[in-house]
């Protein structure tokens, strides 16, 4: 692992780090944890996984936000008051969308590298972020939206080949449908808007191509400070999910493209931009943008672009020292995912024996030795899942 930007200055000061029940809140915590940052996690989770860390002083527990959302911004002020941190890291879009629906509950205690409101919402939605990216001539996929159910009829009769259905708003692989016929398309979009309240249809991309990313950390200015890219080795759920093993790559045209993207989103802080490889052409074709931290967040800190303490640093108005470049050909895991991907070929009765390579050169995992607590979190984590059924 290359070393980290200087660290003075921000030794010392803390950081509150919401949703440490979900694995992306983990190089964070390591990150700021190795540069002597006090991190205090929140989740509603009584164990949460990456609260096992050595690097994650405390965990403050909050109502579920997704049950009672009031009772959370209420809780977390009380955090915020309590703790004083010296700077804020939401991780997950619900948790984002309360922060900046509530800023009182927060802002009078620390700072945070956020987009506004309605930034935030453009870049969340599937349906306006193709748009904007069409407008600067990014390729993007057939994409349709019904708002009658004449229109959706006529949609489906109008479509050639196979289709994905997705929620406009959502995040990883939740409320997709993949249809093979035009004919599912109606039933599968109907499917989708009540589950998530509005749906589009979308031009498969042949799996065969890789998934690539562009992740990119915008300063108050709308101006990038930070840049990484990464492609896909494998990902779970194998049908379109987070990677569970990726590899440090870089595009110049891509990364440009993406940087106007979120430039004329006005964005600020960090999002990681998707595409998809069109075996065909060859061609990335832009998918959509996270605007939040991504789960591969480990590759780009192993890599030498740590976004973390990027982000500590410019949310105080300190200095910062990004690498002019980072190192190439580094592979990031994750273990569990990854046993996950190995497991769901086995059932269809193919072995994939590169997930068992564990031990391959330039090759970095988000369990280590030197922190190896948290693996029990997550194991304990899924058990949980399972067993309340959260995971189906």
């Amino acid at each position: 692992m290359t070393d980290s930007p200087p660290a003075a200055n921000v030794a010392g000061t803390t950081a509150l780090v919401t949703d440490v029940d979900r694995r992306k809140a983990l190089p964070i915590i390591q990150s700021l944890g190795r540069a002597g940052v006090r991190v205090v996690g929140v989740s509603y989770r009584h164990r949460p996984m990456c609260g096992f860390s050595k690097y994650c002083h405390a965990v403050r527990l909050c109502p579920d936000y997704r049950t009672d959302p009031d009772a959370f911004v209420s809780r977390f002020e009380e955090i915020c008051a309590s703790v004083r941190p010296a700077v804020l890291y939401p991780l997950e879009d619900v948790t984002l969308e309360l922060c900046l629906a509530h800023p009182d509950s927060w802002k009078p205690y620390c700072t945070a590298l956020l987009p506004d409101a309605a930034t935030f919402a453009q870049a969340r939605d599937k349906w306006e972020a193709i748009q904007i990216a069409q407008e600067i001539g990014l390729p993007v996929p057939k994409t349709a939206i019904a708002d009658t159910p004449d229109a959706l009829d006529r949609l489906a009769a109008g479509w050639e080949g196979p289709a994905v259905v997705k929620p406009r708003r959502s995040s990883g692989s939740r409320g997709v449908w993949f249809v093979d016929s035009p004919d599912d398309i109606p039933a599968a979009y109907r499917a989708t808007r009540a589950a998530f309240g509005s749906a589009m249809v979308q031009q498969r991309i042949p799996a065969e191509g890789a998934g690539l990313g562009v992740s990119v950390l915008m300063n108050r200015d709308h101006r990038p400070v930070a840049v990484f890219g990464h492609r896909r080795l494998r990902e779970y759920p194998i049908t379109g999910g987070p990677s569970c093993f990726c590899v440090s790559c870089r595009d110049e045209a891509l990364v440009a493209r993406s940087v106007e993207l979120l430039k004329r989103m006005h964005f600020v802080g960090v999002a990681m931009i998707e595409y998809k490889e069109d075996v065909r052409s060859g061609e990335p074709i832009f998918m959509e943008v996270n605007p939040r931290f991504w789960g591969s967040l480990g590759l780009a800190v192993a890599a030498g672009v740590d976004f973390p303490l990027l982000y500590h640093r410019l949310a105080l108005g300190l200095d910062v020292a990004p690498p002019a470049q980072y190192e190439l050909g580094v592979r990031y895991r994750w273990l569990m995912g990854d046993v996950l991907h190995f497991l769901a070929h086995l059932k269809h009765g193919r072995v994939r024996w590169d997930c068992l390579r564990f031990w391959e050169k330039r090759t970095y995992r988000d369990i280590t030795l030197a922190d190896p607590w948290p693996l029990y979190g997550m194991i304990r984590e899924a058990f949980h899942r399972l067993l309340s059924g959260e995971g189906r």
